[in-house]
């Protein structure tokens, strides 16, 4: 690890191990993990710079390291550019780019962790498709790329793309 001749602007840019290697844990930092990482809700509020990404991601990596046993996912968003996303207009655009990265960001820890997902599994309950031969992965794509044309056009009807991704009625 390096931080010699570089000037790091936010957590979010800190490497996973690295991030772990220069986190030094107050007693209250450690509490406040224990609580990020158990299933009660949470709001962690805070002043710009007190450390909530670097909480929420310490709280990632040690999920991700402790997998095997709980099987608990732990996925971090980052939503720095939404204000790039025209919500003043119609909300309905912020969040399907919202939804573009939660899934996106979900999709790609899936495959880091190798999981494979089932059309018989939650993913296949939850869009109401049974089918063994369909591939979930290439629909969440396919979804994915939808959300994500659908907040930068205006014209773009999500519900009848989903309908025909997913193979059910939405509407």
């Amino acid at each position: 690890m390096r931080f010699d001749d570089e000037f790091i602007f936010r957590t979010e840019d800190i490497s996973p191990q690295d991030l772990i290697d220069i986190f030094v844990a107050t007693k209250t930092d450690r509490d406040n993990l224990n609580y990020i990482k158990s299933k009660s809700p949470l709001l962690l509020e805070g002043s710009r710079g007190t450390g909530k990404t670097m909480l929420l991601r310490v709280a990632e990596k040690e999920m991700d390291e402790d997998f095997n046993s709980p099987r608990e996912l732990a996925v971090f968003v980052n939503f720095s550019k939404a204000i790039f996303v025209d919500a003043y207009k119609d909300i309905v655009y912020f969040r399907n780019w919202m939804f573009s990265k939660i899934l996106f960001a979900l999709k790609r820890k899936l495959e880091k962790k190798g999981i494979v997902l089932s059309s018989t599994g939650i993913m296949g309950n939850y869009f109401g498709f049974i089918d063994k031969e369909e591939n979930i992965l290439q629909k969440l794509d396919d979804f994915i790329y939808a959300l994500e044309n659908s907040w930068s056009n205006k014209n773009f009807d999500i519900s009848e793309k989903a309908s025909e991704i997913f193979g059910v009625d939405l509407k």
